[in-house]
């Protein structure tokens, strides 16, 4: 069996991270997608019913993986509502 060394580890979880942060800049590129969409439509910029959908379906899914979903809702909650306000702000720009 070949051991990990520490710093293989950290590498691992260092190219993780970065991942992470790709998909999270993918989701805000549609976000504002979101936001233009919205605005053509007249659809309000925050829709409280869907917030707490995106939450809770990460929340429900991250707990079927065997993870904390309450942290899980905390970060998630976070993304949104800064998507919130990315979105409110195209709105205040018109």
């Amino acid at each position: 069996m070949i051991k990990k060394t520490l710093q293989e580890f950290r590498k691992e979880i260092d190219a993780l991270d970065k991942g992470l942060v790709d998909l999270i800049a993918q989701r805000f590129e549609i976000i504002d997608q979101v936001a233009h969409y919205k605005d053509e439509h007249n659809i309000p910029a925050v829709i409280p019913e869907r917030v707490d959908q995106v939450r809770d379906n990460a929340a429900n899914y991250a707990q079927s993986l065997g993870l904390n979903g309450e942290m899980i809702a905390k970060i998630w909650q976070m993304m949104i509502d800064e998507a919130c306000r990315v979105e409110q702000d195209h709105f205040d720009k018109k």
